[in-house]
Order: structure tokens, then sequence, then C-alpha cells
């Protein structure tokens, strides 16, 4: 998943999530920059999601099954990421938003199917203005509906003085 936005200098800005053959769901995060007048690559960036940003959040039980496969050398779990936003910051880096989504169906022996929708914990990246990562936080979100496709689902965000800011319904 993948966004695109041009700043004021006419760059334009490719980010978004990547994975692996062996992953199914969200590994990292990538940021390519090209420059507005020559139309070079300035900048790309590929940074693999930490495990301490990964477990934010988690139960300890869920932490600690990550934590073990990490030791082993394994990329623990991720979860399915909707890239939601790329926020142009005014000294030239951004804030990359995703969202943790997943959907569960289930069958019932009438054939009667149901649909239940989870929209988690909202994640932000900060980059420098030389897409290098600042910071990273999660922001934890709790919402789950069944058959209704997570319409009223998710948050909503708005930049005031150069802060991020949320609100959602939990």
């Amino acid at each position: 998943d993948m966004k695109i936005a041009i700043n004021d200098d006419f760059d334009i800005i490719c980010a978004g999530y990547y994975k692996t053959v062996e992953q199914d769901n969200g590994e990292g995060s990538f940021v390519i920059r090209v420059d507005g007048k020559s139309n070079e690559v300035v900048s790309q960036n590929f940074n693999q999601f930490d495990i301490n940003f990964m477990t934010q959040n988690k139960t300890e039980k869920e932490a600690a099954k990550a934590h073990k496969k990490y030791k082993k050398g394994q990329y623990p779990d991720a979860d399915y990421y909707d890239f939601k936003n790329i926020v142009l910051k005014d000294n030239g880096g951004a804030f990359l938003i995703f969202e943790e989504y997943h959907t569960k169906v289930t069958v019932d022996e009438e054939n009667s199917k149901t649909s239940v929708y989870y929209k988690n914990d909202i994640s932000v990246i900060s980059l420098t203005s030389k897409d290098e990562i600042d910071w990273t936080q999660k922001i934890a979100k709790r919402q789950r509906t069944v058959n209704d496709k997570a319409k009223y689902s998710s948050y909503v965000q708005s930049v005031v003085d150069g802060k991020l800011h949320f609100v959602f319904n939990d």
C-alpha cells in the first residue's frame, strides 16, 4: 500500500509499507522522494518495523510471543495495515499514518454469514526532512463492529500548530 504527496517545492514523496514474500502483511515502511525540478531520486529509505513498535499496546501474551519469535531470528507476525495518509510538515518532513485492521468472517450451520470488522491502533511515523525516522508512536484504539463494513469506525485527524490530533470512537 502506498500514497503520494507533493510538497511546496513540487517534490514527489511516495511512501507506504512493504512486505516480503514470507509475510502477507506489513513488515516495514518506505519513503522515496523525487526532486520536483530535476526528477532525480534524492532519498530512498526502507525501515523494518522495530520489535518494540510492533508490540506496543499488545497484551503481555501477544508481546511475549512476538519477542520469542524475534529472538529466534524470525520476524513476528505483523498486523495488517491500512496506509491512511501522508501529512506534510512545515519543516520538510512528513507524518505517515497507518491503521491496523482485520476482518473475521464466520458462517453458521444455516449458511448465515457474519462479518466482524476490527479497526485498531493508529500508527504514526514521523519523518525528518531527510526522510529518516524521527520517532514512531502507536495510539491505542480498539473498534469492533458487525456486518456494517466498519462504516463508522476509524478516525479523523487534523494538524494544529504542527501537531497531529486524532478523534475516534472507542
